[in-house]
């Protein structure tokens, strides 16, 4: 399912800052309307389901604000790809570049085609 840009923005401030408010934590680099463009593009880009893409960002991180998402944070990774129980992290160079990493990843490896 795709939505509109205002809706995947509405979706990720409500369930970043609006759940977490004061508690949240907000590094400096960190834009809730760029992060809800990257999720847009990227999951049109690669066909991956918004709604999927939007609840896996709130399990995860909260979209890298939840107090506990300390992994995420560090590694600009709100999907935790390459985050691993091991302790192995994988660092990404932006939260965009977090995002796109996880539709390609999505995209590779959990996309079928219909009939499959």
């Amino acid at each position: 399912m795709q939505f509109s840009l205002e809706k995947v923005q509405k979706v990720v401030k409500h369930y970043s800052l609006g759940i977490w408010g004061k508690k949240a934590v907000v590094l400096p680099d960190w834009d809730a309307e760029e992060i809800a463009l990257a999720i847009y593009n990227n999951c049109i880009k690669y066909k991956i389901d918004m709604v999927l893409a939007l609840a896996q960002g709130v399990v995860e991180s909260h979209f890298g604000v939840a107090p506990t998402a300390k992994r995420s944070r560090a590694t600009r990774n709100i999907f935790n790809v390459g985050n691993v129980d091991s302790g192995a992290d994988e660092a990404q160079g932006s939260w965009t570049a977090g995002i796109e990493r996880y539709c390609r990843l999505m995209a590779r490896e959990y996309n079928w085609k219909q009939g499959e």
